[in-house]
Parts: structure tokens; sequence; C-alpha cells
């Protein structure tokens, strides 16, 4: 899960873009009333230290 700044655009695009350099397929993708983000991919270790390193940088 990944908590999205709603008022900064881009950032959804920046994480798939990173996900797909990484050559992980997002399988669902979805956000709750809370604004956090909710993927399923294909490799879950990957796309973990993928969705790290983007949170980590978002900060």
């Amino acid at each position: 899960m990944q908590r999205l700044n709603q008022v900064v655009p881009g950032q959804l695009g920046k994480l798939c873009r990173r996900m797909a350099d990484a050559k992980v397929n997002i399988e669902v993708l979805y956000s709750d009333h809370d604004n956090q983000l909710i993927l399923v991919v294909d490799d879950v270790e990957k796309g973990r230290s993928v969705a790290e390193a983007w949170s980590r940088e978002s900060d």
C-alpha cells in the first residue's frame, strides 16, 4: 500500500513508470477513501522494492 499526496500531480504515473521499468506488471490497482493506493503485482519482491524506493523519495 502507498499513500498518495493528492495535491502533487503525476505521482501515480511516476510510480507506474518505475514499476514498468523494473518489469513489474500491475495486475490490480485501486485507491481507497483514505488516499491509499493498493497494487497487486506479478512480482511481489520487485514491486515492494520499487514501491519502497518511490515512497522514500516522495517523503
